[in-house]
C-alpha cells in the first residue's frame, strides 16, 4: 500500500483521537531519549532530521573535529537519517576516494568497482541491506554508489594490498588498572596509502534499533556499513584486526565485521559471543578483541580453526592477570605450522608492536587508566623511552580508540587531524527498546 494512502487512512480512522495520538508520541520519545536529554557537554548539535541528531566534537584551534549521528528507528529510517544528515560528507568522500583514488590514481573501472560492491552487499544481512537502501534514499547517492560506500574500506584495502593493515590492542583491568575499570586501547595501522587525507571522514555511528537487544556505537569512516570498532549498550567492546600474516587464504564467506556488527546487536554477555565466534569462521583471518566490565578474550580466528586467548604466553604465571595485548600475528602456543614473522617493516612491525605493547603494561601495572593508554598509544616503535605501537615510518597508524566500557565511554583520535575526543556514547543510547514507529504520521 503507498505511504500516502496509509497515511490518509489513518488520519480518517484516529482524526478523534489526534491529540491522543499526539500526547502518546511526546511520552514515546520522551522515553526513547530520557538519556540524551541533557547532551553530552564535548558535542555540538549541528542538525536534525527525523528523530535524529547530528554532532561534532568540539576542537581547539587548529585541531580536527568528528561528526558524530545518533540514529533510532528501524534500519531503513536509520539508513534515511544517517543519509540525509551526512549526505554531503559522503558525496565528497566518494568523489575523493572513488573517483580521485580507485579510478584516477589506481586505474580501476567504475563496473569492477561496482561488481565488487555488489558482492559484499549480497553478503550483507538484511538489516544492513535496508541501512543501505535508506541512506540511498536521502544520501544524494545513488543505491549502486551507495552500495560502493558500504564496501569502500575493503575496496581501498585491495587497491593498497590487503596484508598491509595492521592493528594493536591493550586490554587492562583488574591488577593493571589498580583496581579501576576495564581500559582498553586500540590503533588502526596501514602501508603508505590515501588514509590519512579520509580523517575528516571519520565518524561515530549510534545506533538505537527498535527490535534488537542493543544499541551501539561504532567508529568508522562515513557510509561504511560493517563493524571494526564498536561498543554496544550492555558493555561490550569488540574490535577487529588483520591475522592475515597468519593465515594468508581467502574463503567465499561472511566477512567477519559483518558478523561482529550483529555479535554487537544481539548478545549481551560474552559468552554468548563466544559461543558464536566458536560456531563461525571468517573469509580472511582475524584477530577479534572482546571485553566487558570485568574481563577480555583474545580470539585467533583463522579460515580454518580458532583459538581463544585468556593469558599472553610471554609472562610467568598459570592464570589471567589482567593483561591481553594483540597485534596481527597469532602467538597462541598451540597453533602448528604457522608462517614465519619477519622482524621491522617487513613484518608490518607485529612483534615490535606486540613487545612494546606488553612491556608498557607490565612497567606501569596498577597504574593504567584511559590517561595512560593515549599515553601508550601515541608512542611509535621507535620513541625513546617508552616504545609503543605507533608506526614509525614506511606507513600511517591512522585510527586509535580508547574505550572504558563500564562507563561506554570512548575516546577517538586521527592521528595527523586531531586529538583525542571524549565521546560518552551512553548518553547517545536510547533507554529502552520500543516496536517500530513512524515519525511521520502525525505530520
Amino acid at each position: 500500500m503507498p505511504f500516502q494512502v496509509l497515511q490518509s487512512q489513518l488520519r480518517l480512522k484516529f482524526i478523534f483521537f489526534y491529540p491522543l495520538a499526539i500526547v502518546c508520541t511526546l511520552c514515546l520519545l520522551l522515553g526513547l531519549t530520557t538519556s540524551t536529554s541533557a547532551a553530552d557537554s564535548n558535542l555540538v548539535p549541528v542538525a536534525n532530521f527525523e528523530g535524529a541528531t547530528l554532532y561534532t566534537t568540539t576542537a581547539a584551534a587548529g585541531e580536527g573535529a568528528m561528526s558524530v549521528i545518533r540514529l533510532r528507528g528501524s534500519f531503513r529510517q536509520m539508513g534515511r537519517q544517517y543519509g540525509a544528515l551526512l549526505g554531503s560528507l559522503m558525496q565528497e568522500f566518494y568523489e575523493v576516494a572513488v573517483n580521485g583514488y580507485l579510478i584516477t590514481q589506481k586505474g580501476m573501472t567504475y563496473g569492477s568497482i561496482l561488481q565488487t560492491a555488489q558482492s559484499y552487499y549480497d553478503k550483507q544481512p538484511q538489516y544492513a541491506q535496508d541501512l543501505i537502501g535508506g541512506l540511498a534514499e536521502t544520501s544524494g547517492l545513488s543505491m549502486d554508489r551507495q552500495k560502493i560506500m558500504a564496501s569502500l574500506m575493503y575496496q581501498l584495502f585491495v587497491a593498497i594490498d590487503l596484508s598491509s593493515t595492521a592493528c594493536s590492542t591493550l586490554l587492562a583491568w583488574s591488577e593493571y588498572t589498580g583496581g579501576g575499570p576495564m581500559v582498553i586501547g586500540r590503533s588502526w595501522d596501514t602501508l603508505p596509502g590515501p588514509f590519512p587525507d579520509y580523517a575528516k571522514y571519520l565518524t561515530v555511528v549510534v545506533y538505537n534499533p527498535v527490535g534488537y537487544a542493543n544499541s551501539l556505537a561504532e567508529v568508522n569512516y562515513a557510509g561504511f556499513v560493517a563493524c571494526q570498532t564498536g561498543m554496544n549498550k550492555a558493555g561490550i567492546f569488540i574490535d577487529y584486526q588483520s591475522g592475515s600474516l597468519s593465515d594468508p587464504f581467502i574463503v567465499d564467506r561472511t566477512p567477519g565485521p559483518y558478523h561482529l556488527f550483529s555479535y554487537l546487536l544481539n548478545y549481551t554477555s560474552l559468552d554468548q559471543i563466544d559461543l558464536a565466534i566458536n560456531e563461525t569462521l571468517p573469509e580472511i583471518a582475524a584477530i577479534i578483541n572482546v571485553a566487558d566490565a570485568t574481563r577480555a578474550y583474545v580470539y585467533e580466528w583463522a579460515t580454518y580453526a580458532r583459538k581463544r586467548r585468556i593469558i599472553d604466553p610471554e609472562r610467568p604465571g598459570p592464570g589471567p592477570d589482567g593483561l591481553l595485548v594483540a597485534t596481527n600475528h597469532f602467538v597462541d602456543p598451540s597453533w602448528i605450522g604457522l608462517p614465519i614473522i619477519l622482524n621491522g617493516f617487513l613484518g608490518l612491525y607485529t612483534k615490535e608492536r606486540r613487545a612494546n605493547l606488553l612491556a608498557r603494561g607490565k612497567q606501569f601495572k596498577g597504574a593504567i587508566d584511559p590517561s595512560r593508554v593515549m599515553y601508550i598509544f601515541d608512542r611509535t616503535t621507535a620513541a625513546d623511552p617508552d616504545p609503543g605501537p605507533c608506526f614509525p615510518d614506511h606507513g600511517d597508524t591512522v585510527i586509535q580508540v580508547v574505550a572504558v566500557p563500564a562507563r561506554l565511554e570512548l575516546w577517538v583520535k586521527a592521528r595527523g587531524y586531531s586529538d583525542w575526543h571524549l565521546i560518552r556514547v551512553g548518553s547517545l543510547f536510547s533507554s529502552k527498546n520500543t516496536p517500530a514507529i513512524n515519525l511521520l504520521l502525525l505530520d
